[in-house]
């Protein structure tokens, strides 16, 4: 809850610092939501649960059959100047796999995890209609886990770990309403996209 609330802010801060350097006129707002696939969770949970291991919650158990939903975002980002932008974004996923024990199925293994950001991007071209950008967002991913054996009782496990994203080439068609794809490593995964609207 501490880490909320500074992140916030953090973010009102800097928008009420460089609120006075912004445009008179032009779009400064805008909301978008997309999905990714193969997030920095997705990896870790298919590559053997390097990330966070599922070994606390169901012991000596192997996982198969992994599968993660794409991870979806939105995001609200404010542009104090036309290159620069800075806001919060959301992050949800769902992911699954069936525990084994000595090759024989032992029970159900299930993840959502939420991620909650502060993502500053710069625009390094800057067209009304075409736009490249750099992102970078860090902030904290919590993480619900529960294990179902088909014999013994449910364990379940709540985690909160750091996150990021970095994105180094983000390309936006469009001015009022438009679409976007995004390359890079994090919580929004290695390729994204989605839609946005400025007003």
């Amino acid at each position: 809850m501490k880490v909320k609330l500074l992140l916030i802010i953090i973010l009102a801060a800097v928008v009420s610092f460089t609120g006075t350097k912004a445009e008179k006129n032009g779009r400064r707002y805008e909301m978008s939501a997309g999905a990714g696939v193969w997030s920095t969770g997705n990896v870790a949970f298919i590559l053997g649960d390097v990330f966070l291991n599922a070994v606390n919650i169901a012991g000596a158990v192997n996982f198969e059959k992994h599968t993660a939903s794409p991870v979806y975002h939105v995001s609200c980002k404010y542009f104090p100047r036309q290159r620069f932008g800075i806001g919060v974004t959301l992050a949800a996923g769902l992911e699954k796999a069936t525990g084994k024990v000595e090759n024989q199925n032992d029970g159900n293994l299930k993840r959502f995890y939420t991620n909650m950001a502060l993502e500053p991007s710069y625009y390094y071209l800057n067209r009304r209609n075409f736009k490249l950008y750099v992102l970078f967002g860090a902030g904290i991913l919590y993480l619900h886990q529960d294990y179902t054996p088909y014999n013994r009782d449910k364990k379940v496990q709540n985690l909160y770990t750091a996150d990021f994203q970095f994105t180094p080439l983000g390309i936006k068609v469009g001015n009022t309403l438009g679409a976007y794809l995004e390359g890079g490593i994090g919580y929004k995964g290695i390729v994204s996209l989605g839609a946005f609207y400025r007003f």
